[in-house]
C-alpha cells in the first residue's frame, strides 16, 4: 500500500460521502492564468454519493440527470458508452474509471456496487444555483467508491489530485479551485499548479500512484479562519450561467489584445494576496474593502472585452446589498448564477436585505460556510 493511502477493513457496508458546494470570493478569471491564486468559500448545500453492495452489476442512479439510471456489467463498459447520449454522466463515469485504475494499482479487487447521487446544488425545477456541481460530483464519486473499498488518503491533497486528473482527462480547462473547496470545506485559499507538467504526465500515461506521489509545482491548499464578525449573504439571480462559455469568450477576445486581461490578473493577484492577509489578521473592514475593489476590477474586465459578467440582475443584487451596508460582488464567472454580500454587521440587517432582493426577483439562499472537512489546515507542493 502506498504511503499516500491507508486501508481499513472493507465489509461491503453502505458508504455515503457529502461534498459541499462552493462560491468564489476573490480571484475568478485571474485564477486561469499561471502562478495565480484565489479565495473561495464552501457552503452548506451538499451533493451526496451513496454506495451500497450489489450482487453482480454496477447500478448508477442520479435524479438530477435526464437519463436517471445506468446499469453496467463491468466498469470496462464505460469506454464503450462515452457517446454524446451520455454526456451528462461523463463526470461520474470518468471518476469511476479513475477509481478502478487506482484500486488496480493498489492491488485491491473491485467490488460491484450500486451508486446513487442526490444533489442539493439544483433547485426543485433542476436549475443549477452555480455552486459547482461538476466538481462536487467528481469528488463525491471518487471519495465514496474508494471508501467503500476501505481506501482512505493520508492527506486531502491526494483526493484533490485524483479529482483534477479525472477532469483533465475529460479535457477540462478550469482552474480546479472548485475542487480544492469541495475537498477542504470552509474558507479556502488555493494557489494553482503548473498545469503543463501534469498534462505531460497524463500524455505519457504515467501510473496514477506515480503522479500522486510527485510534487505538483505551485500547488497550495489551505483553509482560512474567517473573523467572527464576518457575515455572508448569498443571492441567486435565478438565471443559470455557463462558466465554460464565458471563459471561452474571454479567451477569444484576448487572442488579439491581452493587455487588459494581463492588467486585470496583476491587479487581482495583489487583491487576493491582500485578502489572504486580511483573513490572517482578522481584519473584516479590509476584507470588505477588497471585495469592493475586486468588483471594480471585474467590471473593468467586462467593459474591456464586452463580457456580460455583471448582468442586470447581478447589478441589482450588488447595488441593493451595498445600499444595506454590505460589500458585494458577483461570484464566479458571472453572467447569472450567484452574487455574494459580506458585512461586519450583526444579522439584523439581513431581513431587510432579503426583502429588497426579493422585490427585485433575487432569491436569497439561506446558506452558511460549510465546516472544514479535515483538521489539517494547509498543504504545499513547492
Amino acid at each position: 500500500m502506498s504511503e499516500l493511502f491507508y486501508r481499513t477493513s472493507s465489509l461491503k457496508m453502505p458508504v455515503t460521502r457529502r461534498v459541499p458546494g462552493k462560491l468564489f470570493v476573490s480571484g475568478e478569471y485571474a485564477i486561469l492564468g499561471a502562478d495565480q491564486h484565489a479565495i473561495l468559500v464552501a457552503v452548506n448545500q451538499y451533493l451526496a454519493c451513496q454506495i451500497t453492495p450489489s450482487e453482480s452489476t454496477f447500478q448508477l442512479k442520479s435524479q438530477a440527470l435526464q437519463q436517471s439510471e445506468l446499469q453496467l456489467e463491468s466498469l470496462d463498459d464505460i469506454k464503450h458508452i462515452q457517446t454524446q447520449d451520455f454526456q451528462e454522466w461523463r463526470y461520474i463515469l470518468q471518476a469511476l474509471r479513475i477509481s478502478q485504475q487506482i484500486l488496480a494499482e493498489l492491488n485491491i479487487p473491485l467490488q460491484t456496487f450500486a451508486l446513487t447521487i442526490q444533489s442539493e446544488l439544483n433547485n426543485d425545477q433542476g436549475l443549477k444555483y452555480g455552486l459547482g456541481s461538476s466538481g462536487a460530483v467528481t469528488v463525491a464519486t471518487l471519495e465514496s467508491v474508494l471508501a467503500f473499498h476501505g481506501v482512505h488518503w493520508s492527506e486531502p491533497a491526494t483526493l484533490f489530485k485524483l479529482a483534477v486528473i479525472t477532469l483533465m482527462q475529460l479535457g477540462s480547462n478550469g482552474s480546479f479551485a472548485d475542487i480544492a473547496t469541495n475537498v477542504l470545506g470552509g474558507w479556502v485559499y488555493y494557489h494553482n499548479f503548473d498545469r503543463s507538467s501534469i498534462q505531460t504526465q497524463l500524455d505519457k500515461q504515467i501510473p496514477l500512484l506515480e503522479m500522486l506521489e510527485e510534487d505538483w509545482p505551485g500547488l497550495r491548499l489551505e483553509t482560512l479562519r474567517a473573523p467572527d464578525d464576518l457575515h455572508l449573504a448569498i443571492g441567486w439571480t435565478q438565471a443559470p450561467a455557463s462558466t465554460d462559455n464565458l471563459v471561452a469568450l474571454l479567451h477569444q477576445h484576448t487572442k488579439g489584445n491581452a493587455h487588459a486581461y494581463e492588467q486585470f490578473t496583476r491587479e487581482v493577484h495583489q487583491l487576493v494576496h491582500q485578502l489572504y492577509q486580511a483573513f490572517e489578521e482578522g481584519n473584516t473592514q479590509q476584507i470588505l474593502q477588497i471585495i469592493r475593489q475586486n468588483r471594480q476590477a471585474l467590471q473593468n474586465l467586462g467593459d474591456a472585452y464586452n463580457l456580460p459578467i455583471e448582468t442586470n440582475d447581478l447589478v441589482a443584487l450588488i447595488e441593493i446589498a451595498e445600499a444595506h451596508g454590505y460589500a458585494s460582488k458577483s461570484s464566479g464567472a458571472g453572467g447569472g448564477d450567484c452574487g455574494i454580500a459580506l458585512s461586519n454587521q450583526n444579522k439584523q440587517p439581513l431581513n431587510s436585505l432579503v426583502d429588497a432582493w426579493q422585490a427585485a426577483n433575487i432569491q436569497h439562499l439561506p446558506l452558511s460556510p460549510a465546516p472544514e472537512r479535515y483538521e489539517e489546515r494547509n498543504y504545499y507542493d513547492r
